[in-house]
């Protein structure tokens, strides 16, 4: 069905004037982890119309720099390294669209982008993560639940937002990612006030 509603000049349209790149990127990334193959027909012209543009949004780049790691090899590591740029000059305490006020769900693409970016060996600072860890935690409410922004209520595609940042931070840290031993406990402790709040909602 994804490959039947690809656009002749390989896009998968939504918003272009906007998003352009982001659901395309979303689309082969699914089709790419559902195993269809890298030379296909369809991926080769989905690829082929990313490189027509660098994304202006942080959901698209998100998308599309999850969509690049998905391919094998670390031929492309070119592009996605200038989509890690984007991001990173998108960068304020969390990420936005990029005008605007930070959000939890931009936060999240961003975050999944440069998770991405990580696996293919590009460099992503650890003041970044560190920064991303510090924003999940602000929007996190007293009984474990995360909101959009603050001080919106909690729900929980959000609260899967925040645990997926907070998650995705610390792996990317590891042990020793200079972040203090008080956080790392904090933001631990955040995931699992998360995950219990999953359990009681």
């Amino acid at each position: 069905w994804l490959i039947s509603a690809q656009l002749r000049d390989g896009s998968w349209p939504f918003e272009q004037h906007r998003y352009r790149n982001g659901q395309t990127g979303l689309v082969l990334y699914a089709l790419l982890k559902s195993g269809v193959s890298p030379s296909h027909p369809a991926i080769q012209r989905g690829f082929a119309f990313l490189e027509g543009e660098l994304p202006k949004m942080t959901y698209s780049a998100g998308c599309e720099l999850l969509a690049w790691a998905s391919l094998p090899g670390d031929e492309h590591t070119n592009r996605m390294e200038a989509i890690v740029g984007l991001l990173d000059d998108w960068e304020r305490r969390g990420f936005a669209y990029p005008d605007g006020a930070e959000d939890l769900s931009n936060t999240q693409y961003a975050a999944l982008g440069f998770f991405a970016a990580a696996s293919k060996g590009i460099k992503v600072p650890n003041k970044t993560w560190q920064r991303l860890i510090l924003y999940a935690l602000n929007l996190q409410d007293d009984e474990g639940g995360f909101g959009y922004r603050s001080p919106q209520g909690v729900n929980g595609s959000m609260s899967s937002a925040g645990l997926t940042v907070l998650s995705v931070c610390l792996y990317q840290l590891g042990e020793k990612g200079n972040l203090a031993g008080a956080k790392r406990r904090e933001a631990l402790r955040a995931i699992d006030e998360g995950i219990e709040w999953f359990a009681k909602n």
